[in-house]
């Protein structure tokens, strides 16, 4: 039982190793591949079943390939066993694979003694060897190679190679395509390749050791490879010395020349003159190619067979300046395709001539380039200020990339450059500055379908509203590339022309809040990238928008999104219409970023009660708050309306009368203001209004003072405020009477506010307890007399003595 579990257990975890994948058109056929690479295999597994097509167990351990590591594999047509260990294959290890077709084995460990007598016989299907860089001594069993009469590619390391190739080549009368690494250019000549003039190899790749012997390469070295159609020839030498074995390719007709990383080993820069040339001028090759060469300066050809037969040529990752032969390249005849991209800052080397300084003067005004060509790319490269082209004319151009240069065709500075080029589909601008934008750059672009204008600072130059005419009459204009711009907003008029043609838009990594509302007249829109840009949520415009936009597609990564309550419509929204974004599951919530935003709507349920409940909650407190801050107000109010009230009279008679009327304390008409109730107004005139007339004393009465139709209130502030004293006859009845809590309230805050003196007199026996509130609060600003009608009259007059004696003081 438990050697079952064990074995079921290897078993699991060697099929764990590999992946099966399904792969088309390996020599002709189709099915399934394992890929095992990487994943320290000491061994082919056993657990691949057999009716796979192709294995690939590269970049593991394995050391040995015995002679059943195959069988089985009946079907087996492709084996891939590069960066391995294997120092040791036995003999009969591809025997029983009548179908194998490929099989790689390069960078491993083989030597001429770790290799089986007979390991290649019986492999008539064998069309692709590789095995290169291995045997770094001993070399290797050629005469197994001579076996493989089928074989049409072969990759191999020259390591340990006398100056001449086995005459085992000579069998592989199928051979097309020769790769040999490691090559020691002192040990060859010009007959180091003489028993291979007999094959048809067409396709050549050589790479040369970097030992210093450039001077060693000869001239006519690939004379044996007379069906030669395209070369490929790796050098620390150099172009100067890269070019020498052409000699014997001259007038034939290639199909490409690849001299890709010929940097000499001393970093010295290149320039290729006139007899550096010479090699190149009489080869008619279709495709040339100089890549990360040290090139700064190449002398033109005019009119050679080279530039007569080129169609496409890459001199990107140079340090190529405004050279002469890239002028002459533009107006050649055939020329389809230009790559001088990435074109390095570092050793620039001014190479003046009369004739090329006039040549860059003249070709700098009017870029007329020739009717063949298709796409140019300048994509970073650097060019002098008198370089710049003022008009670019080309009939037949249908790609330009002049990203990252220093050519400022949006900017008003440029605005006399000139692009005719009706055929144009594809410009890359991206890099280029357009801060200070000129709208109609693009005018005459008629044809354009894709635009990418990143990283080129248009947050300002798409500011004003002029710049609603960048995009007019571009009316083919299916895609537009405008990332990278710290856009906050777009003008609600720039696709106005794009309205049935623009099908995707791409503004990610900018400063956008909403949708934009210029994307409402794009009814054609079909993709919208929105990353990284500053959207929380969807308003109910940008709902609109979207909904108006029926089939589009939307990618919000890398945005703030809000998945609170906050913004429950639009997580709502989203949930309706989930399959109008894309890589929500890559879209996290700014509130919890390991939270996805899919995670959310597609369980927006609890959410919602969530929601719901706080919203009751919040409507709840609401409420009770209001109530309770009604209540409080109410109370407030109520308790101190009096005082209220006498601010809102002050406002108004101070709007009826004057500021000063009613401010002014030292303004007094009457000595006293006597205050009582109604039922007490007997005693008060004929007592005490009598007692203090009598002493030639001002008294201010209601029933005598007061002008008749005005407002009561009104009266009594006013006659109060004209008084020095205000006397209240405090008995029962004036306590509960309303107008005696009134004028008490008015007199207690014109004391407060005032020089005015109050008077008690308190009659009915009333007890200081028993007197209002509000008099009790002012209580150090009054005198108070008491009163009895049941004095005798020795009492009642010292009474009337003291009360005048107080008004007069």
């Amino acid at each position: 039982m438990l050697l079952g579990v064990i074995a079921f257990l290897l078993f699991c975890g060697a099929g764990a190793l590999c992946v099966p994948t399904e792969v088309s058109n390996i020599c002709g056929s189709s099915g399934i591949m394992y890929n095992c690479r990487n994943n320290h295999l000491k061994s082919i597994p056993s657990t691949i079943p057999s009716n796979v097509i192709a294995i690939d167990a590269s970049e593991n351990m394995i050391t040995t390939l015995y002679d059943n590591s195959f069988t089985g594999f009946d079907n087996l047509i492709a084996i891939y066993l590069q960066r391995n260990e294997i120092y040791h294959i036995q003999k009969n290890a591809f025997q029983d694979l009548p179908h194998l077709c490929i099989l790689d084995l390069n960078t491993n460990l083989l030597t001429k003694e770790s290799v089986d007598q007979g390991i290649f016989g019986n492999m008539s299907s064998l069309l692709d060897l590789q095995l290169a860089s291995n045997y770094p001594n001993g070399g290797f069993p050629y005469e197994e190679i001579g076996r493989l009469i089928s074989l049409q590619n072969l990759s191999l390391s020259a390591y340990a190679l006398s100056r001449h190739f086995p005459s085992n080549f000579g069998s592989l009368k199928k051979l097309k395509k020769l790769e040999i690494q490691d090559i020691d250019v002192s040990l060859l000549n010009n007959n180091s390749f003489e028993n291979m003039a007999e094959l048809t190899i067409e396709h050549l790749f050589l790479d040369f050791l970097n030992n210093g012997a450039c001077a060693n390469i000869d001239e006519d070295l690939l004379w044996p490879f007379s069906n030669l159609k395209g070369l490929r020839f790796q050098t620390y030498c150099g172009m100067r010395y890269a070019v020498r074995p052409l000699r014997s390719l001259q007038f034939r007709k290639l199909d490409y020349l690849d001299f890709s990383r010929t940097f000499p080993t001393n970093n010295n820069v290149q320039i290729l003159k006139d007899e550096d040339l010479k090699y190149l001028r009489n080869i008619c090759t279709k495709n040339f190619i100089l890549r990360d060469a040290g090139i700064v300066w190449i002398e033109t050809m005019g009119s050679a067979l080279f530039m007569k037969c080129l169609e496409r040529i890459d001199l990107s990752q140079n340090m190529i300046r405004s050279s002469p032969f890239l002028f002459a390249l533009l107006e050649a005849t055939h020329i389809k395709v230009i790559d001088i991209s990435y074109q390095s800052h570092c050793g620039h080397i001014h190479y003046n001539t009369l004739n090329s300084n006039q040549m860059l003067q003249e070709t700098s005004i009017n870029l007329t380039v020739s009717t063949s060509l298709e796409e140019l790319n300048f994509s970073h490269y650097y060019s002098e200020p008198h370089a710049l082209p003022t008009s670019i004319t080309g009939n037949n151009v249908q790609i330009i990339d002049i990203s990252y240069t220093m050519i400022e065709v949006c900017s008003p500075t440029y605005d006399h450059i000139s692009m005719l080029l009706p055929r144009l589909s594809h410009l890359y601008l991206s890099g280029v500055p357009c801060g200070d934008l000129n709208v109609f750059f693009l005018k005459d672009l008629y044809s354009l379908s894709e635009l990418y204008i990143r990283h080129a600072n248009l947050g300002m130059g798409l500011e004003k509203y002029t710049k609603a005419e960048l995009l007019r009459y571009l009316n083919k204009l299916k895609v537009i590339d405008l990332s990278d711009n710290n856009l906050q907003r777009l003008h609600p008029n720039l696709f106005q022309s794009q309205a049935w043609s623009l099908e995707t838009l791409l503004l990610n990594n900018n400063l956008l809040t909403s949708i934009p509302n210029a994307l409402y007249a794009a009814f054609s829109l079909r993709h919208i990238e929105l990353r990284s840009n500053k959207l929380a949520s969807f308003s109910e415009e940008d709902i609109s928008i979207l909904n108006h936009l029926m089939h589009v597609q939307i990618d919000v990564t890398g945005n703030p999104i809000d998945c609170s309550c906050n913004a429950i419509e639009s997580l709502h929204w989203m949930h309706n219409h989930y399959e109008k974004f894309l890589n929500l599951n890559e879209t996290h919530c700014n509130e919890e970023p390991n939270r996805s935003v899919l995670s959310v709507i597609t369980n927006i349920r609890p959410l919602q009660l969530q929601c719901v409940s706080r919203l009751w909650l919040q409507i709840t407190v609401s409420v009770l708050s209001s109530t309770f801050l009604f209540f409080a107000i109410y109370a407030i109010s109520y308790r101190y309306r009096m005082i209220v009230c006498y601010a809102l009279l002050r406002i108004r008679l101070f709007w009826k009368r004057g500021f000063s009327k009613i401010t002014l304390g030292n303004e007094t008409t009457f000595d006293a203001y006597i205050s009582y109730s109604p039922s007490d107004y007997l005693w008060v005139s004929s007592h005490l209004f009598t007692a203090l007339n009598n002493e030639n004393l001002k008294i201010s009465l209601q029933d005598k003072d007061f002008l008749p139709g005005n407002n009561f209130a009104e009266e009594v502030v006013t006659h109060i405020n004209k008084s020095r004293y205000v006397i209240f006859v405090i008995t029962e009845t004036f306590i509960k009477s309303d107008w005696g809590s009134y004028e008490i309230q008015v007199a207690k805050i014109h004391a407060i506010h005032t020089k005015a003196k109050l008077i008690l007199i308190i009659k009915d026996n009333l007890q200081i307890e028993d007197l209002p509130r509000d008099l009790l609060y002012i209580w150090w600003k009054i005198k108070h007399l008491a009163y009895n009608e049941n004095d005798t009259e020795k009492k009642r007059a010292k009474f009337w003595k003291r009360l005048i004696s107080k008004i007069k003081e």
